[in-house]
């Protein structure tokens, strides 16, 4: 009886092994795929990022103008270059 236990183990050790080495090689293609979608997910938010990252320089170029253009007309109202309308002469055509 024993020995017929030993072969019956034996005989079924082997697919033990493959079975074990088949289920081994699922998950390391099932890690290395999540890895994959990892890595892409990871290239895709730098591309984001830096896509948002130019579009924050621009924007803080366009705040600066518009600080320089505010500061310019506001200088130009404190020196009198600027008139109200009504104190503004009449164009020649008139």
């Amino acid at each position: 009886i024993k020995i017929m236990i030993d072969t019956l183990i034996l005989a079924n050790y082997p697919c033990n092994i493959t079975n074990k080495n088949n289920r081994l090689k699922m998950e390391n293609k099932i890690l290395e795929q999540r890895l994959n979608d990892i890595e892409i997910n990871l290239c895709n938010q730098e591309k984001v990022l830096e896509e948002l990252n130019l579009e924050v320089i621009k924007q803080w170029q366009m705040i600066e103008k518009l600080q320089l253009q505010n500061k310019l007309l506001t200088q130009a109202l404190q020196e009198g270059a600027v008139k109200p309308l009504s104190e503004e002469t009449p164009p020649p055509h008139y």
